[in-house]
């Protein structure tokens, strides 16, 4: 939460929402809630690291479902292996 807060003030987002994700093995990740008003706004959501793409699939669902406006995607890491490659080119990412 601090790096989030942090990043939050130098890009003067008045806002900050978290992505509350429960993993029920490694292999999978499940967006649970969205902690925060996302409604109408452009979303930014950042992660240490892309790997399958399964959880960063969910969390721009469970923030699109939210109602953001527009969502935008960043990582440190883009593994971006190919189980990534495919599941993010067929979900909700390509509408952005």
């Amino acid at each position: 939460m601090k790096r989030a807060r942090d990043l939050a003030n130098r890009t003067n987002a008045n806002r900050l929402a978290v992505i509350d994700k429960y993993r029920p093995d490694f292999r999978k990740a499940n967006a649970m809630n969205v902690i925060g008003k996302v409604a109408g706004l452009n979303a930014i959501i950042v992660d240490d690291f892309i790997d399958t793409g399964g959880s960063m699939k969910e969390a721009v669902e469970a923030v699109f479902n939210h109602g953001a406006k527009s969502v935008r995607v960043a990582c440190t890491h883009p593994l971006m292996t190919p189980p990534a490659k495919t599941g993010l080119k067929a979900s909700i990412l390509l509408n952005l």
